[in-house]
């Protein structure tokens, strides 16, 4: 029979051998789990800048710009201050930058891009061109504010196209970025880079240099033909900007009707880490960082006439106040009413772009002194001020850059002539004279009344929401109206 010391040592031996290998299971299992990391890392850093359902636009976009942007300062003094403005989509339909830079006194580079990414990547593309006494400009859509976590957006454009300039974010975005990223997405730009090693094709072109240039001047030649337009380089100005399309079309604005416009009175605390850095990244060229608000489109339901609408506003400008970023200048200027919307809540035609960019600019030219007095603003009358804003803008105003609005311009100035003529003669005339030389316009006379008239479904649709007085009760397509124009009491069922 085998002593208690026998059996206590070759349990005891057994123990060690149990424990020897499970340290060299773990230690395996480790190096296993390190290796797959590296080997996931180099598929990764394999498969960047090819896309993955990348808004691949955007590179050509951004790309075009920094090489139109580089060559712009080249002619200016090194140390000339300048606005540098980072946003969304808002921007990017929404800035005009002669406009912008003749309203405040400034050369402005425009950076707006796309609100379904998140603040750093907007911001990244524009970075190594700030520097000292600039002023960096973000009228962040409300979304950026309020988000909590990456975007769907931002993984698959960040390995496809803005980690080319990701030098100042901090390992640990770049590490929650990825984190964020599907492994499909992985590899599916894996499989559209192999596909370029061994065949020399991708899913889309990468262009470059002058390349890019040379795409731009031929799609620029006829952007309407150019896939994805308005969205590609060939709707991009020599300015940078985005040239938005000039009128709106009726259907397009009809399907905007469900749509309310935006407002959100949170700020994340992942939006909160994103503004602190860049903030601390912009002092540290020698500029500054100044919040300003969005194009405040008018929807169809009367959104921004409302007391609580203006109340939203008030307290996310209180507590961006409070965490340091104080929102600045009036939101009632930043209105464009909704007929000059274009396809979304934030995207605006041409002239919207242009009302947006005269208020903007105005605002930067003072930015430093005019934060949004949030302490003392009354929702009742910034809901009033909203309503006269957009009373205001009704009638068009010069200068006259759609279709329709240079019309009502046209029928203006004759119903002035015609009102003359009766005033003159005692009767209005039975023609209008040769040197009209409007053959699109319809007239009718009997002497005593009048009824001046543009037949144009498409444009009546617009004047009608704008201005329904000049719309013809009579004319209709399809149940809207069809004409439109002035006429005399007498005449209005002509």
């Amino acid at each position: 029979m085998p002593s208690s010391i026998s059996a206590s040592s070759s349990r005891q031996a057994i123990r060690d051998g149990l424990t020897t290998r499970a340290r060299r299971a773990i230690a395996m299992m480790a190096l296993g789990a390190v290796l797959a990391l590296l080997a996931y890392a180099g598929l990764v850093v394999l498969q960047m800048g090819s896309w993955a359902g990348a808004e691949w636009w955007l590179r050509d976009i951004t790309e075009l710009r920094r090489m139109l942007y580089k060559e712009r300062l080249a002619a200016l003094p090194p140390d000339q201050p300048k606005v540098v403005m980072f946003a969304g989509s808002a921007s990017l339909f929404g800035a005009n930058t002669p406009v912008i830079a003749e309203e405040s006194g400034l050369p402005f580079l425009n950076f707006g891009q796309h609100a379904g990414l998140d603040i750093d990547l907007i911001a990244l593309s524009a970075s190594d061109f700030i520097q000292a006494g600039d002023k960096v400009v973000a009228p962040f859509e409300f979304e950026l504010y309020a988000r909590d976590k990456p975007s769907e957006l931002t993984p698959a454009n960040f390995l496809a196209i803005y980690y080319r300039y990701a030098a100042p974010l901090p390992l640990a975005r770049d590490i929650e970025i990825l984190k964020a990223t599907s492994p499909f997405r992985i590899f599916e730009g894996l499989k559209d880079a192999l596909r370029y090693r061994l065949s020399g094709v991708r899913s889309y072109p990468v262009r470059e240099g002058e390349a890019l240039r040379q795409a731009w001047h031929e799609e620029s030649a006829d952007p309407e033909a150019a896939p994805q337009w308005p969205y590609s380089i060939s709707s991009v100005s020599p300015d940078g900007d985005l040239i938005v399309p000039e009128n709106t079309p009726a259907s397009r604005l009809a399907g905007l009707s469900k749509l309310t416009t935006p407002n959100s009175a949170s700020i994340s605390p992942f939006a909160l880490r994103q503004l602190t850095g860049w903030q601390r990244f912009i002092d540290a060229r020698g500029a500054h960082l100044y919040m300003t608000w969005p194009v405040i489109v008018e929807d169809d339901h009367g959104t921004i006439f409302t007391p609580e609408y203006w109340q939203t506003l008030i307290d996310l400008a209180r507590r961006a106040d409070a965490e340091g970023f104080p929102i600045h200048c009036d939101p009632i200027s930043m209105i464009v009413p909704r007929q000059y919307r274009y396809d979304t809540v934030y995207h605006v035609n041409v002239k919207g772009q242009f009302l947006y960019s005269k208020a903007l600019g105005a605002c930067i030219r003072s930015i430093a002194d005019e934060p949004f007095d949030f302490a003392h603003a009354d929702p009742e009358e910034l809901a009033k001020r909203a309503r006269e804003r957009v009373d205001s803008l009704r009638q068009p105003v010069a200068p006259f850059l759609l279709p329709y609005e240079r019309n009502l311009d046209r029928l203006a100035t004759l119903a002035a002539t015609l009102a003359a003529d009766k005033a003159a003669n005692g009767a209005f005339p039975a023609e209008l004279s040769s040197g009209s030389d409007l053959p699109d316009i319809w007239y009718r006379s009997d002497g005593r009344d009048y009824k001046l008239l543009i037949e144009d479904p498409e444009e009546c649709y617009t004047v009608a929401m704008a201005m329904p007085e000049r719309a013809d009760p009579v004319r209709s397509k399809d149940g809207r109206c069809a004409a439109y124009g002035y006429w005399s009491a007498g005449a209005k069922d002509w």
